[in-house]
């Protein structure tokens, strides 16, 4: 009986302790600090749809003349006239420059004089053989010299003609070129009294009655250019022109891996784009392009790349974008969204990724 009423007396000694255990547990929970609870941040969206766009891409461009020639001399000698000054408007057969010609007069003097001697020598025993004072053979060698002075003759004329350096087209001139001086072989300004080398830069000349606009497309747009294309260019004053591809370059640049394009300048816009200028060139690559897109300020951007705050469930999930191009405020999506998708479109910077949301419309209060 005393083993039996020991063993009772432990019995309910642990259900004590036990009891104070979990009430002492009870307590300290109730008691404990409980963690916040953060409401749904709310959120406006938009759902993903495809919508069609005029694709375009940027470039620079530079202004260049259609027909721009550096003229070089054919023959060495002293400048012995420039007729022209940089910026000069001339026409095509101009003279603009005229290298020392004594030499090639004299040279044409002395051949039209043999010309005209052999000419005569060969009339002469031409009408001889028909008597027969000479024989045939004489006939020929007269006609021999009398065909090397029609040569020489010509040689001359030639000669004299490359002591001018002629306007090929109509156009303004550029620079006079430079020449190396004799004494200390320093660069000067061509004058009169320079002293050329045969193919010395004498002048340039520029058609500016025909302008083109050249600029670059990187490679991976060849399959949409093509020729007539339209392309718009604005310059730094704002003069905005529409124009059409003219030329695509057959092969790729291998310092820029891009394909060189040209559009003229209209007529009458010529005289808004000098030489030289660089413009900002805007290229239509398809007028009807399909593309998902999102609003600028839909654009996550970091280190890793470019993404958007998808909803799935009221919650936030981070997708990775690929960027097709930009309209103004409207960016397309080349890949990484698809029909129906809940691209948050407020509150960017207060969600993140795995975030609790809630989609609110647009009108409410609470997106920002």
């Amino acid at each position: 009986m005393f083993k039996t009423s020991f063993k009772k007396k432990y019995i309910i000694l642990f259900v004590l302790l036990l009891s104070v255990f979990f009430i002492y547990q009870y307590f300290i929970k109730s008691s404990a600090p409980k963690a916040p609870k953060f409401p749904a941040q709310p959120v406006t969206v938009m759902s993903a749809s495809q919508k069609v766009f005029p694709l375009s891409i940027d470039a620079q461009g530079i202004v260049i003349s259609g027909q721009n020639l550096m003229l070089t001399s054919k023959t060495s000698g002293t400048i012995k006239k420039i007729y022209v000054k940089p910026g000069q408007y001339v026409k095509k057969g101009d003279l603009l420059v005229q290298i020392d010609d004594s030499k090639e007069i004299e040279a044409l003097q002395n051949r039209e004089q043999a010309f005209q001697t052999a000419n005569k020598n060969y009339n002469r025993y031409e009408k001889l053989v028909k008597s027969g004072v000479v024989s045939l053979s004489d006939v020929e060698d007269k006609l021999d010299k009398y065909k090397d002075t029609i040569s020489l003759l010509a040689e001359a004329k030639k000669d004299l003609q490359d002591t001018k350096i002629i306007a090929p087209f109509s156009g303004q001139i550029g620079l006079i070129a430079n020449t190396k001086t004799t004494n200390n072989n320093n660069d000067t300004i061509l004058t009169e009294g320079s002293y050329v080398e045969v193919n010395s830069e004498i002048v340039s000349l520029s058609n500016n009655q025909e302008q083109f606009i050249e600029y670059s497309i990187p490679q991976k747009y060849r399959q949409d250019l093509f020729i007539g294309q339209k392309v718009s260019f604005e310059d730094s004053n704002g003069h905005k022109i529409n124009s059409k591809v003219s030329y695509i370059s057959p092969n790729i640049s291998p310092d820029t891996n891009a394909y060189k394009l040209r559009a003229p300048i209209p007529q009458q816009d010529n005289a808004k784009f000098v030489t030289g200028m660089y413009v900002d060139a805007e290229q239509l690559l398809n007028p009807n392009y399909k593309s998902f897109y999102i609003p600028a300020l839909s654009l996550v951007t970091a280190l890793t790349g470019n993404y958007v705050y998808v909803v799935e469930n009221n919650k936030v999930v981070q997708k990775p974008i690929t960027i097709e191009s930009q309209i103004g405020d409207t960016i397309l999506i080349k890949s990484g969204i698809k029909k129906g998708d809940l691209i948050v479109t407020s509150s960017i910077d207060s969600v993140s990724n795995g975030a609790n949301v809630q989609v609110i419309p647009k009108n409410a209060k609470g997106g920002k």
